[in-house]
């Protein structure tokens, strides 16, 4: 046998039995994805998952025997130490780790066996952070980058995803926009970093979550199965007609969840907090699939049409009307998987949001109608702070390309 089954791929490493890995017996792992050491040592399993991160993501195991052919042949374990170092990973591929390596030791016949699920870098290259050394993988297993083609096909491959998560994330929005003048669209759109199925096949298994009405928009519109329409290239949630909430997951893992209302006939739209409190059930509903296929790092943006004129009712009066008619407003990228993660996207599509009336939607408070506008509401908003590598996400994360 030439290849291994993708039980390790695609398991949790905490979820991992002795069958999973006994399995791999008389099994030529793939060099690409795999990478196979018969005992510990640190630098060495720190440098494989550098690799694998700056490539496809794919599985360190420590403790396996293999026979001259590269066929795994048994396993004899990690070795006293890796008990004690294997968590230190993480740290070892820099501040992002945390978000790439996930670890368990498997106990095979008495002997412990270490593996490490380690996921595709969005912005590679990842280095080793003990030496600095950068590290790419091929057929033949773990090189180390020294040349500068070598780093400049890494970087060309972080500007290449990004690029293609922005173009999904503003075809999604215009998937979702009404182009009537008297409808108006509230969203908010997050794409992955890494464009895969994940959240479609999710949304696919999983359709009563869509529709459960525990959640704010599902409730707010009294979502139900017979609300859920599947085909080849998206999900959508949604009930019949022009009126009414919708939640839209692609197949590129895409996910959009927003209202399309009939434009008010006054100027006035609602309460500041009351398009918070939808906002928030937006991202909360959008956010449903990418968190139950693993999360990972996503772009995200809040996109209005047809509110140009419109004001929020705030605390003493009107907001000022919104300057612009259409609008989408990046906000910087976050790791789904991350409770805290999370709850900073939802404050910052509010704080996004809220800039397009001069208005703190949390609070209920704005600047009124007929004061000064702000001259830095430009209509150019930016995603973050440019970053080329993960080395740098401990502070604000996203990437300066304008709008």
């Amino acid at each position: 046998m030439t290849a291994t089954s993708d039980t390790l791929l695609s398991t949790p490493p905490a979820e991992l039995v002795a069958a999973d890995l006994t399995a791999l017996v008389a099994t030529t792992p793939a060099a690409e994805r795999y990478a196979v050491l018969s005992e510990w040592s640190r630098q060495r399993v720190a440098a494989e998952a550098a690799s694998l991160a700056n490539t496809g993501g794919g599985v360190v195991i420590i403790g396996a025997q293999q026979a001259a052919g590269g066929a795994i042949s048994g396993f004899a374990g990690g070795g006293a130490s890796m008990a004690g170092e294997i968590a230190s990973i993480a740290s070892d591929l820099g501040p992002a780790g945390a978000h790439l390596v996930a670890h368990a030791i498997v106990d095979v016949g008495g002997a412990p066996v270490g593996v490490i699920r380690v996921a595709e870098s969005v912005a590679p290259p990842v280095l080793v952070e003990t030496d600095g050394a950068i590290y790419n993988r091929t057929a033949a297993g773990c090189t180390r980058v020294l040349t500068r083609a070598g780093l400049d096909a890494l970087t060309g491959r972080e500007r290449s995803l990004r690029e293609r998560a922005e173009k999904n994330l503003n075809a999604m929005v215009t998937r979702n926009e009404s182009g009537h003048f008297n409808y108006m669209t509230l969203a908010v759109t997050i794409a992955p970093r890494v464009t895969g199925a994940g959240p479609y096949a999710w949304a696919n298994s999983n359709q009563a979550a869509l529709v459960d009405r525990s959640r704010g928009l599902a409730a707010r519109w009294s979502f139900e199965p017979g609300f859920v329409g599947v085909s080849a290239g998206e999900i959508v949630v949604a009930p019949a007609g022009e009126v009414g909430g919708f939640l839209r997951i692609s197949r590129n893992g895409t996910v959009a969840a927003g209202e399309h209302l009939r434009r008010p006939p006054s100027a006035t739209f609602i309460p500041a907090t009351e398009l918070a409190d939808r906002l928030r059930a937006m991202v909360e509903l959008a956010a449903l699939p990418l968190r139950g296929a693993g999360g990972g790092l996503v772009v995200a943006a809040v996109s209005v049409e047809c509110v140009r004129d419109l004001r929020l009712n705030v605390e003493g009066g009107l907001s000022r009307p919104a300057s612009r008619d259409t609008a989408t407003v990046f906000v910087a990228e976050r790791y789904l998987e991350d409770d805290s993660e999370l709850a900073q996207l939802t404050a910052d599509v509010l704080a996004a949001a809220g800039a397009l009336w001069g208005a703190d939607l949390v609070a209920g408070t704005g600047a009124y109608a007929g004061e000064a506008e702000d001259s830095t509401n430009d209509a150019r908003t930016w995603h973050g702070i440019t970053r080329r590598t993960e080395r740098r996400v401990a502070g604000a994360r996203g990437h300066g390309s304008a709008r």
